[in-house]
C-alpha cells in the first residue's frame, strides 16, 4: 500500500512548470520522461506528483547537467586517452557528487587531478584550464 500523501505536499504539471522556470508545455514534456518521477494520483483532470519527488528529481538532473558541462571540458580528440579520461573524470565528479563519496571535501581540481593520474599511463590529456576554476554545483 503507498504511503499517504498530504494535499499540501501534491503539485500538478502548471505548479511543475512555475518552480522549473519552464513553459506548461516542456513541464508536460518532462514529466512524460522515464525518469521523472511517477504521479501519486489524479485531482479532478489534473496529474499530481509529490512536490519533494520532483524536487529530488530536479536537484539530480542539475548535477547531471553539470557534471557534462565540466566533462565538456575536455575535447572528444585526441583518441583513446581522451576518450578514457572523459570517462573517469565523469565517474569521478559523479562520486565526489554522491552520498558516499572517495575523496571527501575534495575540490573539483583534486577530483580532475586524480582523473588525470589514473589515465597517467597512457599519457597527459588535454582540458581547458576552466576546469580547475570549477566550483561545485550547490
Amino acid at each position: 500500500m503507498a504511503a499517504k500523501v498530504e494535499p499540501a505536499e501534491l503539485i500538478t504539471t502548471a505548479d511543475i512548470a512555475r518552480r522549473l522556470d519552464v513553459s506548461p508545455q516542456r513541464a508536460h514534456q518532462l514529466a512524460q520522461q522515464p525518469r521523472f518521477p511517477r504521479t501519486v494520483g489524479r485531482v479532478g483532470n489534473s496529474n499530481v506528483w509529490r512536490a519533494s519527488d520532483v524536487e529530488r528529481w530536479r536537484v539530480q538532473r542539475a548535477r547531471e547537467q553539470w557534471i557534462a558541462d565540466a566533462v565538456a571540458l575536455a575535447p572528444r580528440t585526441g583518441g583513446l586517452l581522451q576518450s578514457t579520461f572523459r570517462s573517469v573524470l565523469q565517474n569521478r565528479l559523479a562520486n565526489a557528487l554522491g552520498a558516499k563519496p572517495d575523496m571527501p571535501g575534495a575540490s573539483v581540481a583534486d577530483v580532475t587531478h586524480a582523473a588525470v593520474d589514473a589515465v597517467k599511463d597512457a599519457g597527459v590529456p588535454r582540458f581547458d584550464p576552466a576546469l580547475l576554476k570549477l566550483e561545485w554545483p550547490t
